[in-house]
């Protein structure tokens, strides 16, 4: 993209695809060379923070990677994108710890395994070759996944997509059915 109004535009016109309870999935992070705030999830951006609002008012679950700065995201409200940070399951069956680069606090809605896991690529030089996603953005991957799999799993039984705010109460367990 050469610009942030390109992105938006991109972020936007795939939000008008989807209907109410479609998972959008947003992998990308805010890097600024020139600051110290890096790795920050694309809501800390406040243009990026409307756009999210309103595809989530829309009814659109957006999954966001919480991004990997190791930021505390302490931030008086959300966009209503559904946020999510990684963990490490080194040391299983010990519990989960925060994966040091990604970002935590209250604004974090999920967190997902994201320290190296294996995923399959191709290219001609390497046909077996495998590799490892690490970070926010392969936990956010996963939670998409999952909630893919949930709201199938609602429509399979003739219920309706959860919207943006539902699921929130479904995974921090404060809808009542948790």
């Amino acid at each position: 993209f050469s610009a942030a109004g390109d992105l938006a535009e991109a972020i936007l016109l795939a939000g008008s695809q989807c209907i109410p309870g479609e998972v959008l999935l947003l992998e990308l992070e805010l890097s600024d060379p020139f600051s110290e705030q890096q790795g920050l999830p694309l809501e800390a951006n406040t243009v990026f923070f409307e756009l999210l609002r309103i595809l989530s008012a829309s009814g659109v679950v957006v999954v966001e990677p919480a991004g990997n700065g190791g930021h505390l995201l302490n931030l008086p409200e959300g966009s209503g994108a559904l946020l999510v940070g990684a963990f490490s399951l080194q040391g299983f069956p010990n519990p989960p710890l925060r994966f040091p680069l990604s970002c935590h606090g209250p604004r974090v809605d999920l967190g997902m395994p994201g320290n190296a896991l294996p995923t399959l690529g191709w290219i001609r030089e390497h046909p077996s070759q495998s590799w490892t996603f690490t970070g926010c953005s392969a936990a956010a991957a996963m939670a998409a996944g999952m909630l893919l799999s949930l709201q199938a799993e609602r429509v399979s039984q003739g219920l309706p997509r959860l919207l943006p705010s539902e699921l929130r109460g479904f995974l921090r367990g404060t809808d009542g059915r948790a």
